[in-house]
């Protein structure tokens, strides 16, 4: 999948983290990391190829670095306003507020340009990104009472809209590829996984 991504130059790291966590993540340079909590929570190979590409989607979009650009100039425009203008210090926590929800907008953005990434991806090396969409309703149940967080207070777009946005890609991709035959691999994802820890491993208690 690194190979078709628009970095494919890049060496990329991949990582499993023993966690009970259900998440994945992606830091620049090529670092991927997936937790244990997540990877049990897959029903198959092509919501793996998904995700894989949508963490993938976040490396070579630059997310990280355009994230931190983005924040560091942020907050130097505040610290330079509350210097050149006394006035400025009264309205410093609205300004610190909107510069928040700014952030929480460019998140929600780059989730969602990395869910177009995942698609494209996982559909070019030949997986179903159907099951993509789907994996989002998996994480819609997960979330439980925070699902009804309103989607402008979240770093994450609404897995209920995520599900049908990446759907459509989904569609729109595979006739690209003209192909009709795309790979899910249930039971051989389910086979690898076999005898994975859930939840908090004992053992480490010990």
């Amino acid at each position: 999948m690194a190979a078709v991504s628009h970095r494919s130059n890049l060496e990329y790291h991949f990582k499993v983290l023993d966690s009970p966590v259900v998440n994945a993540f992606a830091l620049p340079g090529g670092y991927v990391y997936f937790t244990r909590g997540i990877m049990a929570h897959f029903n198959n190979e092509a919501e793996f190829a998904g995700v894989l590409g949508h963490e993938i989607g976040h490396v070579t979009a630059r997310h990280g670095a355009r994230q931190q650009t983005t924040q560091i100039l942020g907050q130097a425009g505040l610290i330079f306003g509350l210097i050149i203008s006394k006035d400025f210090a009264q309205f410093a926590d609205v300004a610190s507020q909107a510069l928040g929800l700014l952030f929480l907008k460019f998140s929600r953005e780059h989730e969602t340009e990395s869910d177009r990434l995942g698609v494209e991806y996982s559909t070019k090396i030949g997986y179903d990104a159907r099951e993509m969409a789907g994996f989002f309703q998996t994480i819609k149940r997960l979330s439980g009472d925070q699902g009804g967080i309103p989607t402008f207070m979240s770093t994450h777009p609404d897995p209920l809209d995520r599900y049908n946005t990446v759907g459509k890609l989904a569609v729109e991709w595979q006739q690209k590829a003209g192909g009709t035959n795309f790979n899910v691999n249930r039971d051989a994802y389910l086979r690898m996984i076999d005898g994975i820890v859930y939840g908090e491993d004992p053992a480490r208690d010990m």
